[in-house]
């Protein structure tokens, strides 16, 4: 299986969760690298990240909208500085000659050559990929994991809807806050819940989950995910913005 890397923005995480969740359905959790948060403690993290770049047959660039203008905690333009961990993952990959894919999320565009520091100015004449968070996410989903896995996109409704199976009633009881593992507890139980396809009690889960957390993007990209599945387009987005 070809091996992945995802550069992203961090304040994006929710919509790129979506986008890792199905490479890893398709590619394998070990053929994906997405989180610049599992980097050593005391690695040099640019030297490290230019060994995953170079490990990798290709680097998914997620550009949502204003990318180009995200600004740091000064205040200055985050691809003006050189130590900005796109600017350095992207780099190196044009500099080891690794494919670079934007996805252009929830109507991104592509920024002009002259926008971009001169190390990642050939990013502008790559054809890029498009995800949106409504009824095209499917097919431009299936486009995603059909440039990485090399083999054909299905076509558009091609696989049947999962026979319906009666979900047992299931008690939706959340932990009180304070304990230490309170979050994988209530992913775990939206985990089974969906997988007994109780699809209302898990959506629910997760959406507490997110209320209480809103930075838990994990939680934030399956309920996305799960709302798309039943058509809920603007509630989806809403999470991936």
């Amino acid at each position: 299986m070809p091996k992945v890397f995802i550069s992203y923005r961090r304040d994006h995480a929710a919509a790129t969760r979506t986008i890792y969740d199905r490479l890893v359905q398709a590619l394998g959790q070990e053929n994906i690298f997405f989180d610049v948060d599992s980097i050593p403690t005391g690695v040099n993290f640019k030297k490290y990240l230019k060994e995953k770049i170079s490990a990798s047959e290709m680097v998914y660039a997620i550009i949502n909208p204003g990318w180009g203008e995200a600004k740091d905690k000064n205040g200055g333009r985050r691809l003006d500085n050189p130590k900005d961990y796109m600017r350095i993952e992207l780099e190196a990959a044009f500099q080891q000659e690794i494919p670079v894919i934007p996805i252009l999320v929830s109507g991104a565009e592509m920024p002009e050559e002259e926008e971009l520091p001169e190390g990642l100015q050939d990013l502008t004449y790559i054809n890029a990929l498009e995800l949106s968070f409504g009824k095209n996410f499917a097919p431009q989903m299936n486009a995603i994991i059909s440039f990485a896995t090399g083999e054909p996109a299905p076509p558009q409704n091609a696989q049947a809807a999962p026979e319906a199976v009666e979900a047992p009633p299931v008690e939706i009881v959340l932990e009180k806050p304070g304990q230490a593992d309170l979050f994988a507890e209530q992913m775990a139980q939206a985990d089974r819940l969906n997988k007994m396809h109780n699809i209302d009690g898990a959506i629910e889960v997760y959406r507490r989950i997110v209320a209480e957390q809103p930075v838990h993007h994990e939680a934030r990209g399956r309920l996305a995910l799960m709302l798309i599945d039943i058509a809920q387009y603007d509630e989806a987005k809403a999470l991936c913005q």
